[in-house]
């Protein structure tokens, strides 16, 4: 958790420092039908990469979706199945094997008594 809080820290004073040393490069932005002035690169950095952000929500969104979906369909499965035939599906995850008779177990028989 600390370590987290300190990488935060350290990218956003690293981007401080980014802004403050570009806040005199200027360039100018042009959209299709307007074109911006002497805007700061830093700030044309920072908005392509929103928009960049923005673009691929979407995308992540729907991916997190079908990855639950996926996740619940196995569980729904199975519980229609023990549904459908309780004794199967008790017996099936419960199944036990009884130990095979070694000489340890086996009823001890004398050589001579018969």
């Amino acid at each position: 958790m600390i370590a987290n809080l300190i990488s935060i820290i350290v990218g956003i004073v690293f981007i401080a420092f980014f802004a403050g040393f570009n806040l005199d490069n200027k360039c100018d932005v042009s959209l299709v039908f307007y074109t911006f002035k002497n805007i700061p690169v830093f700030f044309t950095i920072l908005v392509s990469f929103a928009v960049g952000m923005l673009c691929s929500l979407p995308f992540a969104l729907v991916h997190r979706t079908k990855k639950a979906k996926a996740q619940k369909e196995p569980k729904a499965k199975k519980n229609s199945a023990e549904k459908k035939n309780p004794e199967k599906a008790e017996s099936a995850g419960t199944s036990e094997e009884k130990p095979s008779e070694t000489k340890e177990n086996s009823p001890q028989q004398n050589p001579g008594s018969n």
